[in-house]
């Protein structure tokens, strides 16, 4: 648990949750970054990170059986994009041979309240894009809608949109933590979803999803839970409308009563349903892991994550914004003043256009029109 300032950290080590974490876990420093990435990732933030490291250090020494590290951020503040984008370099240096996964949480305009977001966001995609090994993506407009639509609650909190960010990253990581049929951990999440090494950010979604006064009236079958996580209004990021096809896709269920057979038959017939969304050159593209422990508070529930072209929405509303700004070399001089050269963002610009290129040849489904080098 790490911040650039004291104040939200003081607020959880003196709140009901403070007994989870160890009292060096609290990592916090003085001045905070000012929703400035290069405050996070030079001056306050540089130091920082050196005494996050060490304690990274002492925890991986007790670990068993240590096998990567989860992430959890947003990339439009000062600490989630600055500060993550020096860890997750780091990182990958010391530990080159554990996997690295994100849950990362992107800005959106209609919820903004920080105008150099976009700023931000496209400098630490350019880090997660070179140094991560997989990352969940999350939309601040997404869960809001979701939210409002699917959960009927008329004035989502932090507190709303960060339970279904807990649910996402309780579903996913529960084979490594509960005895099941299918195990399936974080790497061999990536192991089957990124077929190509630029190519590992992913849509994800939970099911059920339904208002606390409909609880008791939803079925909650391996058939209703597998058509809600493949439905896209469910989607915890913004897909791009009738243009998404699925490279891969992972679901993990939990529950007492889900058997194997089902889900073998569901995810099946979940790809001939939406064979159009599915990618031709990978017939069996739906990894599947069953836990048998249900989640609290639920009978059965699904977890699933998707390698979907249709994410280069996302990314290119990103690229949008920060094009509208930097265009005009607004707001520019307090990123130079700190340390970072104007180069920097014409790279990190670059990057992710590449990366909306790359999903865009993948988006018709067969892959033909990709060139030879990357067909070998």
């Amino acid at each position: 648990m790490f911040d650039l300032e004291p104040s939200s950290l003081n607020s959880i080590s003196q709140s009901a949750w403070s007994s989870l974490y160890h009292p060096e876990s609290f990592i916090f420093g003085k001045n905070g970054a000012g929703n400035n990435w290069t405050k996070g990732f030079y001056g306050e933030g540089e130091v920082l990170a050196e005494i996050i490291q060490s304690r990274i250090r002492k925890v991986v020494e007790i670990c068993n059986c240590f096998s990567g590290f989860q992430i959890y951020h947003s990339v439009g503040g000062g600490t989630g994009s600055g500060l993550i984008s020096r860890l997750v370099i780091a990182l990958k240096s010391e530990y080159t041979d554990r996997n690295s996964t994100t849950f990362s949480v992107y800005p959106s305009v209609k919820v903004s309240d920080v105008v150099v977001e976009p700023y931000n966001a496209i400098l630490t995609h350019h880090r997660l894009i070179e140094n991560c090994d997989q990352c969940a993506c999350l939309s601040n407009e997404a869960l809001f809608r979701v939210c409002s639509e699917k959960l009927g609650i008329k004035d989502p909190g932090y507190g709303d949109l960060n339970q279904l960010c807990a649910l996402l990253a309780a579903g996913a990581t529960s084979s490594m933590r509960f005895p099941g049929q299918l195990n399936v951990d974080l790497r061999k999440i990536a192991v089957n979803l990124v077929p190509f090494p630029r190519l590992h950010f992913f849509c994800s979604t939970f099911s059920p999803l339904v208002s606390k006064h409909s609880d008791d009236y939803v079925q909650q079958t391996v058939s209703s839970l597998t058509q809600q996580v493949f439905d896209a209004t469910n989607s915890f990021v913004e897909l791009t409308p009738g243009n998404s096809f699925f490279l891969c896709a992972s679901v993990t269920y939990r529950g007492e009563d889900i058997y194997s057979q089902d889900v073998e038959l569901q995810t099946t017939r979940i790809q001939q349903q939406y064979s159009a969304s599915f990618t031709e050159w990978c017939p069996n593209s739906i990894k599947c892991g069953i836990v048998n422990v249900a989640h609290n508070g639920f009978k059965n529930s699904a977890t699933m994550f998707g390698n979907n072209t249709g994410i280069k929405y996302m990314f290119s509303r990103v690229e949008e914004n920060f094009n509208t700004l930097f265009r005009k070399k607004a707001f520019v001089h307090w990123y130079i003043d700190n340390g970072l050269e104007e180069d920097a963002f014409f790279e990190a610009q670059s990057n992710m256009k590449d990366l909306i290129n790359e999903l865009e040849t993948w988006s018709g489904g067969s892959g033909d029109d990709v060139p030879a080098e990357e067909e070998e």
